[in-house]
This record gives C-alpha cells, sequence and structure tokens, in this order.
C-alpha cells in the first residue's frame, strides 16, 4: 500500500549533512527511575512505574493516574507472572485498594496491551484504544490472514532470511499470545484530538502510524504521555510485516512528527522505554535525521542487486538474535519500500520468489 504522504512533507525540514542533538544531550528533569514496585510521582497526581521485560528491552514505563475515587492508567505491561506480582503489590501500596475507572492502552503491542483484560478483571475499569489498534490486536491475536507462521515463512523467503523456520516464529500469532494471553472483551474508541477527562485533568488524544496503525500518544498541560511514537535513546521500531509486504510505515511514522513538533518546546515527555525528558522538538529533529541517514545508505550498496539478507549489515552491522532479527528484516524492509514507492529504488523477485534491489 503506497502513502499518501508526500516525500516534502517528512524531508522539507531536514538539511544534508545535519545531525540534531542525540538522546544522550537531551534534558532529563527526572534522573531517578523507579525500582521493580516502587514508583516516583512525576507531577501531581501522575506516577511512574517501571515493569520487567524479558528481552533485550528489559522494561517498560507505565503512568498512573489519579482520577477522584480511583485510578487510571496508561499502558499496562507485559503478560509475565512477575508483572502481575508487581501490579498486586501497587494495588495494595500506592492504589490502596482504590479501583481502576480507565485502561488506557497506547498500541498493541505485548509490552502495553498485554495485562489489559487481567487489569479489568482485577480492578474494574474500561479499557480505551484507538479503533485501528484495537482492530489490529484482534487480526494478530487471532491468527488472521497475514499473522500465520507460514505467512512469516513466505515473507522470509522473499527477504532471503536463513533459518526462516526459527525466526518465523517469533512473527506469528501464537508468540504474540504469549505476551496478550486474553483481549479485552470490550474497548472503548478513541480517535485523533478526542479529549479524555482523568481525574480534572482533559488529556488530547494525539494519533500516529509507523510503529502501530494509530499510536495514540495523550498530551495535557505541557505533559506528553509519548508512548513508544517517540522515545530518548533508541528509535522506535518502525517495521514491515508479513500482512502487508508493501506497506509504507516510515512515511507515516516521520509525517506524525508533524502534530507532534505543534507541542511546546518545554513539553515533558513520560516515554514508555527510557527517561522522562524534555527538548521535543530536538528529539523529533534527530529522529528524522536518523532515519535519513539511514536511507542514504541503501542506494550505495545497490550497486548491483541484493537481497534484504545481504543489505541487513548496512543498518544492522551487530550480531541479532532470534527476537531481534524479525524486527530488523522489518525495518529494512521499511526503508526499502520507502525508498522503492519514490523511484530511489527497484525491487525485482527472482524464479525462486526472492526480493533483489538495485538503484
Amino acid at each position: 500500500m503506497l502513502s499518501s504522504v508526500p516525500p516534502s512533507l517528512v524531508v522539507k525540514e531536514i538539511l544534508p549533512g545535519t545531525l540534531p542533538a542525540a538522546g544522550k544531550l537531551l534534558p532529563y528533569p527526572l534522573p531517578q527511575v523507579p525500582g521493580w514496585g516502587e514508583w516516583i510521582e512525576v507531577a501531581v497526581g501522575i506516577y511512574w512505574l517501571r515493569m520487567p521485560l524479558p528481552f533485550a528491552l528489559d522494561h517498560v514505563n507505565l503512568w498512573l493516574l489519579e482520577d477522584g475515587d480511583g485510578w487510571s492508567v496508561v499502558d499496562c505491561g507485559y503478560a509475565s507472572a512477575e508483572i502481575k506480582t508487581l501490579w498486586e503489590q501497587h494495588f495494595a501500596d500506592l492504589m490502596q485498594g482504590r479501583p481502576l475507572k480507565k485502561v488506557i492502552v497506547t498500541h498493541c503491542h505485548p509490552d502495553h496491551l498485554g495485562l489489559a483484560a487481567w487489569l479489568v478483571q482485577q480492578q474494574g475499569g474500561q479499557v480505551w484504544m484507538t479503533g485501528d489498534e484495537y482492530s489490529r490486536a484482534v487480526e494478530i491475536y487471532n491468527g488472521e490472514a497475514g499473522w500465520l507462521k507460514e505467512d512469516a515463512e513466505a515473507y522470509l523467503h522473499c527477504c532471503d532470511v536463513p533459518d526462516k523456520q526459527v525466526f518465523s516464529a517469533t512473527m506469528s500469532h501464537k508468540a504474540y499470545r504469549h505476551g496478550v494471553p486474553l483481549l479485552p472483551d470490550e474497548c472503548h474508541t478513541m480517535a485523533h484530538d478526542d479529549c479524555i477527562e482523568v481525574g480534572g485533568r482533559n488529556w488530547r488524544i494525539i494519533t500516529g502510524g509507523g510503529h502501530s496503525p494509530q499510536h495514540a500518544a495523550l498530551y495535557c498541560d505541557g505533559i506528553l504521555i509519548s508512548g513508544d511514537q517517540v522515545l530518548p535513546e533508541i528509535s522506535s521500531n518502525v517495521s514491515v510485516w508479513p500482512n502487508d509486504p508493501d506497506d509504507d510505515p516510515l512515511a507515516l511514522y516521520l509525517a506524525s512528527f508533524v502534530a507532534l513538533r505543534c507541542l511546546p518546546m518545554e513539553t515533558l515527555v513520560l516515554p514508555s522505554h527510557g527517561m522522562a525528558f524534555s527538548g521535543l522538538h530536538r528529539r523529533l529533529d534527530a529522529l528524522a535525521a536518523h532515519h535519513h541517514q539511514r536511507l542514504s545508505l541503501l542506494p550505495e550498496a545497490c550497486d548491483e542487486p541484493r537481497s534484504v539478507a545481504e543489505l541487513l549489515p548496512v543498518l544492522f552491522p551487530q550480531s541479532l538474535d532470534n527476537q531481534q532479527m524479525p524486527f530488523a528484516v522489518g525495518e529494512l524492509v521499511a526503508h526499502l519500500n520507502y525508498l522503492r514507492l519514490r523511484g530511489l529504488l527497484k525491487r525485482e523477485t527472482s524464479a525462486d520468489g526472492r526480493w533483489r534491489y538495485t538503484k
């Protein structure tokens, strides 16, 4: 699917050769991080929780909001026994037995949606997501077309990735169900520019694509709960998946910066991974420059026909484990599609069904 986003929209603010501030140079106004089972109040009635993840990216930040006689939460954590135990500590300690009113989920990935149904079972409340995110969760969970192991194997075959049987397992609906064992029965949908009232604050929903179909960030009074759409020191994964091999998620991701640039420069950003930070505009510049720099590398590497597997070291020279490999493949294809759909690369399919890219 070719994005309707024109190339000029996503490149006009980046000058050739410039590389704005990296994450390590951003201001971090909250130098401490909460330990497992602890919390930090980052603003009146807004609490920062941190939960462990069983991956190289070893944590996810969750945000608990006071909501009258109860609480609302932004994101839920991966469905693991360890995180359930930590949540139970918070039920008794920080939350003091007061119920949940809203479970707001930024997007459908397991570290964000994983325990939503369980939290509602334990503490009550309503799940809130954008419509596209909930629909994508249902598609993956039910193993609809594009999300089966055989779909992943076919996609990885096109990419000429060896050991596709191993890597395809992490791209299928069965892997998704490890982190999301149960979907919420009901979902209240939210859309771009909607306002959700929580404890007297009106949080504005700012949606964006690329990392996921319709990711929702929340903004109120100089605070942005950014989810995965903007992270301080790593770039959010922007991938093409087997359900839509001709997707153009990188264009959608870069276009999402337009709405975020309208927020004040001094906005406090509460991300899903890493530290709370300010300097939002500087970080958006750095992320855009990062992707355009990576885009510039690929045509030079395609002086003769190259497969996705052959091009992987161009963007990912490091060793990749079984969990990282599918994300690296998906992100590389996202960059290749961006160039191909704008006439900067060509893709041919060999007789045995493998893609080759040339200038």
